[in-house]
């Protein structure tokens, strides 16, 4: 079977099985795309492209175009569908978003030309959206960042408008990650299983390190910058991302401790960006707590916890405060600093109702 996930728009619109989905859906595309695009959902504005160019071209203008005329149509058409993605996927804006897109094509296409969708096309693409039962989602509606705890012990700060999803057999032989929006991950060691986080067009590979992932649909630019250890960067469509052969290529990155790499979507280039060109735009407050405690109130290190988190914890003051804790934290996921703090103070914590109760005899 065609591996479709590193097909470009003009591809897949050229591709048998796509067309034919596109002009003449039944039961059984249907539920392949379907489950498709919720496995890769960074792909979506691909799909919406490739589909445009499919239905316009059954209609051609009386005047074909030239090299140059289609070359600047269909740069237009790709940013005016990245332009139209929401933070949030929903029936009904992807229904909107698609509808908006086919109008730019049209227009863009020949002066004069209108194309009206069916509703038989509107429900269709809302349908490209539906659960898929292999596949584990996240998504993010709140206002503020949400916490998730992966199944190998790994931590994810999840940002506001964010989605993430993952094959239901995570850990079992590989840990893939596919994120639309934001993301701070601290990522378990695990040998001879790399962590790799799929966003738009680039790959980012761990063993075991954190960092944060930034890859809106909206905008130009997808972003990672590491907070502790060491990542490799790859450009998607011209590595493999396998973990057994995911290997540096020439163009690769590698990035350490306070390194970022950018991924420019309008000139294809993945770059290193020195902290000095840095856009001064918003990170995670995760990304600012230094983790280092110095005979620090463990009540000042759960606030800390709290913050970077977004998890509740409550504890005895009367009984715990006057304990103090020295440590010294990098990359371990959030249940490994717990689990450390408290065996530093003598404690335990259960988690009831997703808050966490620490209780102690105290310190003296």
């Amino acid at each position: 079977m065609k591996n479709y996930l590193y097909y470009t728009p003009e591809e897949l619109a050229q591709d048998d099985r796509f067309i034919e989905w596109v002009k003449a859906p039944d039961p059984e595309s249907d539920l392949f795309w379907q489950n498709w695009l919720e496995t890769y959902p960074f792909k979506r504005a691909d799909v919406a492209a490739a589909r445009q160019l499919i239905l316009i071209s059954s209609q051609p203008p009386e005047h074909g175009l030239t090299p140059g005329e289609a070359a600047r149509m269909k740069k237009n058409i790709f940013r005016r569908i990245a332009s139209s993605e929401k933070r949030t996927f929903s029936f009904r804006t992807f229904s909107r978003r698609m509808y908006y897109a086919a109008a730019c094509v049209v227009i863009l296409w020949a002066a004069g030309w209108y194309l009206n969708f069916h509703r038989s096309d509107r429900e269709q693409s809302a349908q490209l959206v539906s659960e898929n039962s292999e596949t584990t989602i996240f998504e993010n509606s709140e206002n503020t960042p949400k916490y998730i705890d992966l199944p190998d012990g790994s931590s994810v700060v999840l940002g506001v408008g964010s989605r993430m999803s993952m094959p239901n057999d995570y850990g079992e032989k590989t840990r893939d990650i596919y994120l639309t929006g934001e993301a701070f991950f601290e990522v378990k060691k695990k040998q001879n299983m790399p962590f790799l986080v799929h966003a738009k067009e680039i790959v980012t590979k761990v063993l075991g390190t954190s960092f944060h992932v930034k890859a809106f649909p909206y905008q130009k630019h997808t972003r990672v910058l590491v907070k502790t250890g060491k990542v490799s960067i790859y450009e998607l469509r011209k590595s493999s991302t396998s973990a057994d052969d995911l290997i540096a290529r020439p163009g690769d990155l590698i990035l350490e401790a306070n390194q970022e790499a950018v991924y420019d979507h309008d000139l294809d280039v993945l770059q290193f960006l020195p902290h000095a060109n840095r856009e001064d735009e918003p990170l995670p407050s995760i990304m600012d707590i230094p983790f280092e405690y110095d005979e620090t109130p463990v009540g000042n290190v759960f606030a800390d916890l709290e913050k970077a988190y977004h998890i509740e914890i409550t504890y005895d003051q009367k009984t715990i405060s006057n304990c103090r804790v020295t440590a010294s934290f990098g990359d371990e996921p959030f249940y490994e600093k717990l689990r450390l703090i408290c065996i530093a103070i003598g404690a335990n914590y259960e988690i009831i109702n997703d808050q966490i109760n620490v209780t102690g005899r105290g310190c003296y």
